[in-house]
């Protein structure tokens, strides 16, 4: 069996997925009682605003409860409110 593929640049690949996740989370809120005001991260837009390049480190952050996250089947999305905070609290002075 042949299967067919589609050639695409990394960038248009990239919003593509970041269209995909947003539409994925917008048939999940209803499902997992998301407040509306609420601002969720894909993956990508996570590691950005926490200024880090890790998938790891992400995962890290996540599971040791430093930043909320939802998860639907293979779809994770970060609480942005939660990455303000931690980045508020990880400032020395």
């Amino acid at each position: 069996m042949k299967g067919k593929f589609i050639i695409m640049r990394t960038k248009a690949f990239h919003k593509l997925i970041d269209e995909v996740a947003k539409r994925i989370l917008t048939e999940i809120k209803p499902m997992m009682h998301i407040k509306e005001e609420e601002e969720w991260l894909n993956p990508r837009e996570a590691k950005e605003a926490l200024r880090i390049k890790s998938t790891g480190k992400l995962l890290r952050l996540r599971n040791d409860g430093f930043i909320k996250y939802a998860k639907h089947g293979r779809v994770t999305v970060y609480s942005k409110n939660s990455i303000m905070e931690f980045l508020k609290k990880s400032i020395v002075n």
